[in-house]
């Protein structure tokens, strides 16, 4: 019962978790064959009444049943075994002695392979040579002391028979156990080849499934990226829609109204030369402002379809200033001095179309909330070496502190009404954020409410 307890704990794969299944049941085998033959031994000899030559035997009995309870309770695998296989080894040459010599116990001492041939199966093969050497001086030792001990042949060894007997006997045994030994062992380092080809198979298997599954991640989290970028333009491009229709229902549906309103008033002959030159006058304000609406749409929608063509090349800012406060200077109805005080001879390098939108924006932007009588002025001067600072200032409104970091926010858009209620979308200041990007610039302002508000942008002053 106590040896199937142990077998049984022997097959655990937590038991010696450091060596192999083939090693611990090789060395179970072993220790059962050895055993049994000195169970045997010790039996024959007590049946001869060779009690003190039974002591032998007897003696690596119990060292046997010690080893394995101190293998059971400490797992010392390696200690263990070396006593075993070291007892398993000099066992038989002593046996051997103890009982006349080679010639009288018919080659006992080849037992001693038994141990060689199995360590083979259980130990790492560099450590055998060591073995090897102690079963090498044993035979020295044997071969020396042989005649000494032959005098001391027990009475029941002397016959000639039953020396042949023991040593058929043995040499028998020997020669099975051997074979069955060997014949294990390339069993087992057969079965472990195949086993490390097996594993080392499926560890490439499994690599190539990681690399799979990694790639597909990989794929996945692209896809996944995708589809958030898809997912923030469908967002931006629907808040892009209800602008614009908030713009086209609100804003364009104004001065249409007015133009409806002041023609059926015009064909009813209800307007006297002075209401109709006043209406006449304000309409012209409302279209030009819904014209640079419609300019600002257009571009705004061609720029959300990347459509807009970029051209950059050298601009002459000091003219392009000027050509565009010329043409705010006409529309204008509030007398307000639109000053440029940029230099002749300035250039700057980018998309000159751009550039005037956004001087226009800006300060038709300045125009919008400035008094009558105000004042709207262009600086510009060298940002650092590779670009030039641009300002559009006004002495108007100013802006509220709480607004300005939503002024170019196209998740905030800000508008307001000017100083003669003009109205506005926001639209253009986000255009403007946009082209002035888009030419390597950047685009910031500078407000304070009652004082005025300055709107600054650089520009690369040559290709970059």
């Amino acid at each position: 019962m106590l040896f199937q307890q142990f077998v049984d704990k022997f097959k655990e794969d937590n038991f010696l978790p450091g060596f192999p299944r083939s090693f611990k049941y090789t060395f179970l085998l072993y220790v059962g064959v050895t055993f049994a033959g000195s169970l045997v031994w010790t039996v024959l000899c007590i049946a001869y009444q060779l009690y003190w030559v039974a002591v032998f035997p007897s003696t690596y009995l119990l060292l046997t049943l010690a080893n394995m309870c101190y293998l059971y309770t400490t797992r010392n695998f390696r200690v263990v075994r070396f006593i075993q296989v070291f007892a398993g080894m000099v066992l038989p040459f002593v046996y051997q002695w103890v009982l006349g010599g080679f010639t009288a116990t018919g080659a006992v001492m080849l037992w001693s392979l038994l141990a060689l041939f199995s360590l083979l199966s259980y130990t790492q093969i560099q450590h055998a040579t060591y073995w090897i050497i102690l079963f090498v001086a044993l035979l020295v030792i044997s071969a020396i002391i042989d005649h000494h001990v032959m005098v001391n042949i027990p009475p029941i060894l002397s016959d000639e028979g039953t020396q042949k007997f023991f040593f058929t006997l043995n040499i028998g045994s020997i020669g099975i156990l051997s074979f069955f030994v060997i014949r294990t062992y390339v069993i087992i380092n057969i079965n472990r080849r195949r086993e490390n080809k097996l594993l080392s198979t499926q560890k490439d298997e499994l690599v190539n499934k990681n690399q799979e599954i990694r790639q597909k991640n990989e794929e996945i989290l692209t896809i996944n990226e995708q589809i958030k970028t898809q997912q923030e333009e469908l967002h931006h491009l629907n808040q892009f829609k209800d602008k614009l229709l908030s713009i086209i229902s609100h804003d364009l549906k104004s001065p249409l109204n007015t133009l409806q309103g002041t023609l059926s008033l015009f064909e009813a002959d209800a307007l006297t030369p002075d209401e109709l030159q006043k209406l006449t006058i304000e309409l012209r304000s409302k279209m030009q402002a819904t014209r640079y609406l419609m300019e600002n749409i257009l571009q705004w929608a061609m720029m959300q379809m990347e459509k807009v063509a970029f051209n950059p090349c050298p601009v002459d800012l000091c003219a392009l200033v000027t050509d565009t406060l010329n043409v705010l200077d006409i529309t204008q109805n509030k007398s307000i001095q639109l000053q440029n005080n940029i230099h002749q001879g300035t250039t700057i390098f980018a998309d000159q179309q751009m550039v005037a939108l956004v001087i226009r924006n800006l300060t038709a932007n300045a125009i919008k909330f400035t008094h009558k009588n105000g004042q709207v002025q262009v600086f510009a001067q060298p940002h650092n070496h590779s670009h030039l600072e641009i300002a559009v200032q006004d002495n108007g409104l100013g802006i509220p502190d709480h607004v300005k970091p939503y002024i170019f926010d196209s998740n905030h858009t800000y508008s307001t009404e000017g100083t003669a209620h003009e109205k506005g979308t926001g639209l253009g200041l986000l255009l403007c954020k946009e082209f002035i990007e888009k030419n390597r610039g950047k685009i910031w302002v500078e407000s304070t409410q009652g004082v005025g508000t300055t709107f600054k942008f650089t520009l690369p002053q040559k290709s970059l």
